[in-house]
């Protein structure tokens, strides 16, 4: 107990869960106090609220300091105070050409030119710094260096994660828009507080309101470029469709990227340790839950290039088949759903029972759908809050214990108030649902019975409905028209007059009732007949070719058919973006809206003629409020969440949202000068960009488990003056870059001979003559006290990010590209673009291996910071990677090294290029001899390339003599395919191709598709693969395997079905072929194929082989194009500069 009691103490240890039922309280010598601490989270305990990150940043008097030499801007005051408070001192400042290498890598991540160095060198005035940070911060590639900072924050990549290949584009329409977007959001220095608020709310801000004053929900009526910015919130991991986690992953980048705090921990229970219960968690999911997307343009249409109206017109062709297959299969399925309304009705009795959405699929069109289930719950909780003339009963009955129900069914019916009035016909029903009916009083009794549902709707007495109905009511599309200031579509009647619906009435009281099974059965029954009754309206009046009636006659009537078909009734299905689809409707139509839809999204990223476009966040109609999921269970809802901010940081100013769904009240609560973390969040991320840590080193976490800030003061300061300078980025820059404390040099630099290799340090304002006489003594105090530099007492050194090695390498040879904007490009495969690595395809599914070996951010999430690690297999990179090699060619090739005279010149001319210093003599004659040594060494022999197997050609079966004619190589390799030419089909050899998994025969039967084995030793082998055709029409494809010694080994014809193609053995010799031939079966119609056979060694093999020769060759595996041209071995000169390019003092900065 006493172990335990110091564990609760050193940790402040708190569980979410109470622990009274474990009778802790009894165990002696536990103090009161720690129970209590035991049996609630810190997420409701003062102390929690008063954390430093959830007060308001204070703007405190810079401190006062000893050295008032050192200090050049108001930073300096509060890192010098706390430096001499540990009696440390600050470094020495850095040698010219070490600053203006760190300033360049920090603000446009590439190296200076030589010609920039030298100018800075040369500049004696005080302000020569401030001018380059000044120059730099106008140039272009500062956005695009801080601009890729943000990307890691908001997740980002141009693909959507594993999505279902057979079906979606698993490309983005719209990343490289955002990606551009962020960009010029930096180089124009755009206030921080409105890149917030754009980035989650621009629909709103860029909007103009439709007439409802109360929702104000945004009618999008301009193309403007800032719409881009949502991709911030619609950018992330699809998660196959789970809504619940799109909407976490939004939750978590945005609060977690702007606020830094854990809300999405609160998911499933209130947060273990800051101030976040569960319910604040469901007050911002009911935000984004209340937004759907929307693919939209950003600009119009340029008609004048002949490439955009190709484009136009090809996406409204796409566009107009997929809106047309939805129109179709939304009323198709809406009315099967009002059809099946007594299952819907019955399985909302035990909704919890239903699979959650994370675990079903919808095979069948008749299967029970969970969505429309839940929806039936949801709608039937929102008839609950005021009287509702069907579903008031449903209500009073469905409180009822189910062990007594039967007994209490009809008394519970008989306490509904139905009128304050004292209507004949009201008494009489009254009356009825009495347990024991008496005589009515006298004269009260003669009212006409509730009216049943007649067959001829003439024949009913005439009632005017005193529904307000929606314009075009009865066209099936009408019904979203209505008035939406009511959600449920039925007037809500005064406490004086508060009818039950009367053919509900008699169908719960014509017969006695047993269950709620009972009930939901009735009420099912009854509305599927007034389904019915309306289509068949609707049938007549086309058939009459008269005017669709706007309503059933009859009020009791038209209230049930308004259940089923007013604009918030449960079984409509609503106008639905892509992820939505999965929800709603069966498998066979899920597929085949989403092909539709991703090709519609293939068009766009594929046409040259396409513009920019967005995918946004649009408000719904109707913005509701989600409900608490218990433990997280979907299917297990809790009390309602009303839209709102964080309690912790609303400051007992807590109001609900009240505007659509609350996305721009959110985005004001985040931008505020009010909210005590927007601030300190951003100013901290800079800091950590410059420095290699944040004053708080948790960048995404200022919650009450991260660490404390090291600069307290400092860190609100800062916040502050961010927020008086108009929330200023370029602003917050120049002042941290022109401090003491950035230009100070490393611990590298102070303690050595020399400030860097070959440059001493020069113009030091400050005189630390006595500096380096005790650095030993200040070097160990220094270790002891501050070991990891977190007082700031030197500059850290850092290895280059991805980016920025990549970039300074296309920078020293004169390759780089500065082409700003546009698709995203392949950066690893040849030939290697030039670009800038900001504008490289990262591909979340198939991120290639080298931006992992370089700590690149993980696009599937939300990046507060990169590591830095040091492994193998980055100098494995450099070594080894013809990317790296191609390099070093141009590098020598760029500066002509080869026909300089003058040897030491040249070795000048490559250091000051890569170091952008020049050569010491150590340097220059340490190149000399490798030059002199590498010219007298033999020259390099590459090793011979293996002998292909397989070939890939096409020619002729001749069916008299059983063998192929005529075999020839395709001569064109696409990376993906062999063919005829470029394009496909070939004007020459037409549709013949063949790929890893199969191919396409070619137009006639001299141009069958031909894979070719060719045996590299002798021995019994067997074959084995599967022959498939996928389509319906054509007549599908005739395939052989045909040995050039035994001839036709095997025949197959396959027709939108699959043969195995097996062999058990065959003899075969070194040399021999093995041709896997495809024609069409007698029409070119429909023809692609797949197949990829599996050769395997069956019996002993002879001749050449030995023990470790390949025993099994996959045709799908073995795929390839021609063979690799061996690599050309380097020059002694490329040699060196390769050496330079690989270096630390290339790859760090210090």
């Amino acid at each position: 107990m006493r172990a335990l009691r110091h564990v609760i103490r050193s940790l402040s240890l708190s569980l979410a869960l109470p622990l009274a039922d474990h009778n802790l309280g009894a165990a002696p010598g536990l103090p009161g106090l720690e129970i209590s601490n035991l049996q609630s989270p810190i997420s409701n305990s003062t102390a929690a609220t008063q954390h430093w990150a959830f007060q308001p940043p204070r703007d405190s008097p810079l401190p006062e300091v000893k050295d008032s030499r050192w200090p050049k801007t108001p930073i300096d005051f509060f890192i010098l105070a706390k430096l001499e408070q540990n009696e440390l001192r600050p470094s020495p400042p850095a040698d010219k050409r070490t600053l203006i290498r760190r300033a360049a890598f920090d603000l446009l991540g590439l190296p200076p030119a030589p010609e920039e160095v030298d100018a800075f060198l040369a500049d004696r005035s005080p302000d020569a710094f401030a001018m380059v940070v000044d120059r730099w911060l106008a140039s272009a590639r500062y956005g695009e260096r801080w601009g890729r900072y943000w990307l890691d924050v908001a997740r980002y990549a141009d693909t959507k994660g594993y999505v279902y290949g057979d079906r979606e584009e698993p490309r983005f329409v719209h990343s490289y828009v955002y990606r551009d977007w962020v960009i010029r959001a930096f180089n124009q220095d755009m206030p921080y507080d409105e890149f917030l608020l754009k980035q989650i709310a621009a629909d709103h801000l860029l909007s103009t309101f439709n007439s409802n004053p109360e929702t104000q929900t945004p009618k999008l009526e301009t193309r403007n470029p800032d719409l881009a910015a949502l991709g911030f919130l619609t950018l992330g991991r699809r998660f196959l469709g789970v809504i619940h986690d799109i909407i976490d992953d939004r939750i978590d980048v945005l609060m977690r990227g702007t606020q830094a705090l854990t809300v999405a921990c609160a998911r499933c229970h209130d947060h273990k340790f800051d101030p976040i219960p569960t319910k604040d968690y469901y007050a911002l999911y009911g935000v984004f839950a209340s937004c759907t997307e929307k693919m939209l343009p950003l600009s119009a249409a340029n008609r004048a290039n002949p490439a955009s109206v190709d484009f136009e017109k090809g996406l409204n062709e796409r566009v107009e088949k997929y809106e047309q297959t939805m129109r179709q299969k939304r009323e198709e399925f809406s009315n099967r759903f009002r059809t099946n309304v007594t299952e819907y009705l019955v399985a909302v009795l035990d909704v919890k029972k239903l699979p959650t959405e994370e675990h079903y699929e919808i095979r069948g069109p008749n299967d029970l759908n969970p969505t429309v289930a839940r929806a039936w719950e949801s709608y039937l909780a929102q008839t609950k809050r005021e009287f509702h003339p069907v579903f008031a009963p449903w209500h009073a009955l469905v409180a009822l214990p189910a062990e007594d129900f039967a007994t209490n069914a009809a008394g519970k019916l008989a306490e509904l108030t139905i009128s304050a009035s004292s209507s004949p016909s009201r008494l009489t029903a009254v009356h009825a649902l009495s347990p024991h009916p008496g005589p009515l009083p006298q004269g009260e009794g003669t009212t006409a019975p509730v009216p049943r549902l007649n067959q001829n709707t003439q024949q009913l007495p005439p009632q005017r409905s005193t529904l307000p109905l929606p314009q075009g009511e009865g066209r099936g599309e009408g019904e979203r028209a209505a008035n939406k200031t009511n959600n449920l579509d039925l007037p809500v009647a005064p406490n004086s007059a508060r009818p039950l619906n009367g053919l509900i009435v008699e169908t719960l009281t014509n017969k006695p009732l047993h269950s709620m099974r009972d009930v939901a059965e009735r009420y099912g029954k009854l509305l599927l007949a007034v389904h019915q009754r309306w289509q068949e309206t609707l049938q007549n009046a086309a058939t009459n070719k008269t005017q669709p009636p706007r309503a059933l006659p009859g009020q009791s009537q038209e209230q049930l058919r308004q259940v089923l078909y007013g604009s918030s009734a449960p079984v409509h299905i609503p106008v639905l973006a892509a992820a939505d689809l999965e929800w709603y409707f069966d498998e066979p139509t899920r597929v085949q809206l989403m092909k539709l839809h991703a090709e519609i999204e293939r068009w766009i990223i594929r046409s040259p003629g396409a513009p920019p476009y967005s995918v946004v966040l649009e408000d719904r109609p109707n913005p509701k409020n989600s409900r608490v999921f218990v433990r997280g269970n979907p299917a297990n809802k809790g009390e309602e969440a009303p839209r709102q901010f964080l309690e912790v940081l609303s400051r007992g100013t807590l109001h609900p949202f009240a505007k659509g769904s609350g996305r721009l009240e959110l985005a004001r609560a985040i931008a505020s000068r009010d909210n005590p973390l927007t601030a300190r969040v951003m100013v901290n991320r800079i800091w950590l960009h410059h420095f290699g840590a944040g004053l708080v080193r948790t960048p995404s976490d200022f919650g009450t488990r991260s660490e404390p800030p090291s600069h307290p003061e400092l860190l609100d300061w800062l916040a502050c003056d961010f927020m008086n300078e108009d929330w200023s980025l370029k602003r917050l820059h120049r002042l941290i870059m022109l401090s003491s404390v950035y230009q100070q040099a490393s611990q590298s630099s102070v303690f050595s001979d020399q400030y860097s290799v070959g440059q001493k340090a020069e113009g030091n304002p400050t005189d630390y003559s006595d500096h380096t006489d005790g650095s030993a003594r200040t070097l160990m105090r220094a270790a002891a006290v501050d070991p990891e530099n977190r007082l700031l007492g030197r500059m850290n050194r850092h290895r280059l990010d991805f980016e920025a090695l990549r970039d300074s390498l296309f920078a020293v040879t004169g390759e780089l590209e500065t082409k700003a904007g546009g698709p995203p490009a392949d950066l690893f495969k040849p030939p290697f673009s030039p670009r800038r690595s900001v504008y490289g395809l990262i591909d979340r599914q198939f991120l290639p291996g080298v931006y992992r070996v370089f700590d690149f951010a993980n696009p599937d999430l939300h990046n507060p910071q990169r590591p830095e690690t040091t492994v193998p297999q980055q100098a494995l990179f450099f070594m080894n990677s013809p990317f790296v090699v191609e390099r070093a060619r141009s590098l020598v090739q760029r500066l002509d090294l080869t026909r300089e005279h003058d040897l030491a010149e040249r070795v000048q001319k490559l250091y000051r290029t890569v170091y952008q210093r020049s050569a010491t003599a150590e340097d220059v004659e340490g190149v000399i001899e490798f030059l002199k040594t590498a010219d007298s060494l033999p020259p390099y022999q590459p090793p011979p390339p293996p002998v292909p197997v397989w070939f890939y050609g096409h020619g002729t079966f001749d069916e008299d003599a059983g063998r192929v004619t005529r075999f020839t190589p395709l001569p064109h390799f696409t990376g993906d395919a062999w063919q005829g030419g470029a394009n496909w089909p070939d004007a020459n050899l037409g549709w013949v191709r063949l790929t890893a998994d199969g191919g396409h025969p070619g137009n006639d039967l001299e141009h069958a598709a031909i894979r070719r084995w060719i045996a590299p030793f002798n021995a019994t082998v067997s074959v084995a693969g599967t022959l498939k055709h996928d389509h319906e029409k054509g007549d599908g494809v005739r395939a052989r395997v045909v040995s050039n010694r035994l001839g036709a080994l095997g025949s197959w014809t396959v027709h939108k079905n699959k043969a195995e193609t097996k062999i058990e053995s065959v003899q075969v010799e070194a040399g021999d072929t093995l041709d896997f031939v495809v024609d069409y079966n007698a029409n070119l119609n429909s023809d692609d194929f797949a197949w990829s056979p599996v050769i395997k060694v069956a019996g002993g093999a002879t001749g050449t082989a030995g023990d470790d020769s390949q025993k099994e060759w996959n045709a799908k595996k073995d795929f390839s194009g021609p063979p690799p041209i061996p690599p050309k071995p380097l020059t002694p000169w490329e040699q060196l500069a390769q050496v330079l390019l690989l270096s630390n003092e290339f790859v760090f900065v210090d």
